[in-house]
């Protein structure tokens, strides 16, 4: 058991230890014991995040406590819960962590981290499966990329039997990319494989683009469609959009489908991507796949131009003056509001409706009113997939969180 862990144990059994000194109460004891009952049940100390265990460290035996973390409330209530930066731990970004620190002289490294670092080289070198990450280390090195380039051949060897799919496609894009050695699609399409199976959206969203893109001699580039559906299933934003260009232009042999296209947009914005955004409120103010709504297109538009897109701005100013219910009387001044901003903000087409009706603008600006200064409120909201692999045979849910666009709600500025 880590020093860390070891620390979290100890706490936990002082607060149900009758007796105990200034032991807290209420929602802080309940959270205590939770946390307690987590343990006993065997639930591993890594996949709590960082401010439930500072919580849980400082208010222990204190005799004011600080509110309960809300991310604890929720996994008290038996709510789905989604770390930020937490990463999924493997092996190797474990080992990575460790070589950073010791690379820096950062002093951070007990001997239990080395002891551990001792066994992965001695597992990398027999090409025997990685040892398990101690929850101390996976703690400190959640959300740690790989840096040392010469260290991956190692991680490599480990990485075979880790039963990582993301390790598996971070060895692949080397390969392809020839970051870890010389260049070798072989070599590299076969850690991608790798990677499928092993669970990866984000595989088959390369693998999509690489037959799409015809670099496969034995494969058509519409079977690469069939990837980008499977990583769009799995959350992957990316082939959402591809997926949705395909769709709407018919390319790479596959028929038009504006619904579908209409509905990857769509999918996209739901996540954040507020390109996907602009996409799919200009197809839902024409109709284009989807039944037409000028008023939510508008809304939702809006949303992205007060959020600083100046693309948005002009789609904005071009929806207001086309939708046939606006009062341009009332209006005009936010449609020239918004291409002044678009214009500033070096919008191509903007910038040549100035270029074209400079004269007319100016006499303009001297007799209307611009809009109040607004800000747009968006909650953030979880969207989580169930993602099948291996032929269907395992399956996993992944999260993300994102801005909801459709929440959005636009506020006058303190």
């Amino acid at each position: 058991m880590s020093g860390i862990t070891v620390a979290i144990a100890a706490m936990a059994f002082s607060v149900a230890a009758p007796g105990a000194k200034a032991a807290p109460t209420g929602q802080c004891l309940e959270a205590m014991q939770f946390i307690k009952h987590q343990m006993d049940a065997g639930v591993e100390l890594a996949s709590y995040s960082r401010d439930e265990i500072q919580w849980a460290l400082r208010n222990n035996n204190a005799q004011t406590c600080e509110p309960v973390p809300n991310i604890l409330s929720q996994r008290m209530r038996g709510e789905p819960v989604t770390i930020p930066h937490h990463v999924r731990m493997n092996c190797h970004i474990a080992f990575d962590y460790l070589l950073n620190e010791s690379e820096e002289g950062s002093g951070f490294l007990t001997d239990d981290d080395r002891e551990w670092g001792k066994e992965y080289y001695e597992a990398a070198e027999n090409g025997e499966m990685c040892p398990k990450v101690p929850a101390s280390i996976a703690l400190r090195a959640r959300g740690h990329d790989i840096e040392n380039q010469e260290m991956k051949k190692i991680l490599a060897v480990a990485m075979d039997q880790a039963d990582d799919g993301e390790a598996a496609l971070e060895i692949a894009m080397a390969y392809f990319n020839g970051t870890l050695v010389a260049k070798d699609a072989q070599k590299g399409m076969g850690y991608l494989v790798a990677a499928m199976e092993k669970g990866s959206p984000q595989a088959q969203y390369e693998m999509g683009m690489i037959v799409a893109s015809g670099k496969t001699s034995d494969m058509k580039p519409i079977e690469g469609i069939a990837y980008l559906e499977r990583a769009a299933s799995g959350g992957i934003v990316p082939a959402m959009m591809t997926l949705g260009v395909i769709n709407m232009d018919g390319m790479y042999g596959a028929k038009k489908d504006q619904a579908a296209a209409t509905k990857y947009f769509g999918m996209a914005a739901e996540r954040g991507d507020i390109n996907a955004l602009i996409i799919y409120a200009d197809r839902l103010f024409r109709g284009q796949g989807v039944r037409a709504d000028t008023k939510q297109a508008i809304e939702l538009i809006r949303t992205a131009a007060i959020a600083g897109e100046p693309a948005a701005m002009t789609s904005l100013a071009s929806f207001m003056l086309r939708e046939k219910n606006t009062d341009l009387l009332t209006n005009e001044g936010e449609v020239w509001y918004w291409l002044d901003k678009a214009r500033a903000a070096g919008n191509p087409v903007a910038i040549e409706f100035y270029a074209e009706k400079a004269g007319e603008l100016e006499a303009l600006y001297k007799r209307v009113k611009f809009p109040p200064p607004t800000v747009t409120v968006c909650p953030r909201v979880l969207n989580c997939d169930v993602y099948y692999y291996n032929n269907g045979r395992n399956s996993q849910k992944i999260c993300s969180e994102g801005p909801s666009w459709r929440a959005c709600r636009t506020v006058p500025a303190s």
